[in-house]
């Protein structure tokens, strides 16, 4: 019985982290904050596919920015709610 040969690869370092320019980022985030406010999903739909092709952060990082993203808007939407009869306290969450 012969026995096949294997070449044996050298392990590699896993890639540097990269992160897209300021302006991949805005245009990203951009068509984000579009779908988001038509139909209510831009975070799942567009910026994790987006940053996962041009990016190449780990899965757990990306989706790591798209809950914090989705939880600053959260916040921004209680107080909101919260700050209705004030649309002071609206500006400020917003900022």
């Amino acid at each position: 019985m012969t026995s096949a040969t294997r070449e044996e690869k050298p392990i590699s370092s896993p890639p540097q982290e990269s992160i897209p320019s300021p302006w991949i980022h805005g245009l990203i985030g951009l068509a984000g904050g579009i779908v988001g406010g038509l139909i209510g999903g831009g975070g799942g739909i567009v910026t994790i596919p987006a940053l996962d092709h041009t990016a190449t952060l780990s899965r757990a990082r990306i989706h790591g920015t798209s809950t914090l993203v989705n939880a600053v808007i959260a916040v921004i939407g209680a107080g909101c709610i919260a700050g209705a009869e004030r649309p002071w306290i609206c500006a400020l969450a917003s900022l």
